[in-house]
């Protein structure tokens, strides 16, 4: 499997994790950032998000940037790979991050049928744990990541690999 697909599926799936604890903003109360009414269009690289709730916030990129590394334990080297985060787009859905375009996702075929997909999934969740580990690190926290939530799997008809831990 290519080493960059890896990579991409591994910051992914840590990305997401990251944000499966409550939100660092709740909606403005925190003074550390300033955050800005979400009431008006806001377009990106790969297109544009309107707001869907009058509670709606989002950062500038600079404290977006901030709010990743100080609350999520990412890299400064991360920030370069998000847009923004909007908090409250929805009722019920705690952020959206809007990532630059990228090829995170993208499979080639041969790579799922000609290699030993059990070895391949195993650096995946290896790497995986050494990013939780430098992440709880940063954070100065015990996160532990357990298991596949949903094993890798290949959707041909879509021509991405869908994962998922816990």
């Amino acid at each position: 499997m290519n080493h960059h697909i890896r990579d991409n599926i591994v910051f992914v799936a840590i990305a997401t994790f990251a944000f499966l604890s409550e939100p660092t903003i709740a909606q403005g109360q925190n003074r550390e950032y300033d955050p800005i009414n979400f009431t008006q269009q806001l377009n990106f690289e790969r297109g544009s998000l309107s707001p869907k709730s009058q509670n709606a916030i989002y950062l500038t990129h600079t404290d977006t940037c901030r709010l990743v590394q100080k609350e999520f334990g990412w890299l400064a080297s991360q920030c370069d790979e998000i847009e923004n985060i909007v908090f409250g787009y929805l009722p019920n859905l705690d952020n959206i991050i809007v990532n630059k375009p990228n090829t995170d996702g993208f499979v080639k075929f041969d790579d799922w049928e000609d290699r030993d997909l059990d070895a391949e999934i195993e650096l995946i969740w290896d790497s995986y744990v050494s990013g939780i580990a430098s992440q709880s690190a940063q954070l100065g926290i015990n996160i532990t990541p357990i298991d596949w939530y949903v094993y890798p799997t290949l959707k041909k008809k879509m021509a991405t690999c869908t994962t998922q831990s816990y």
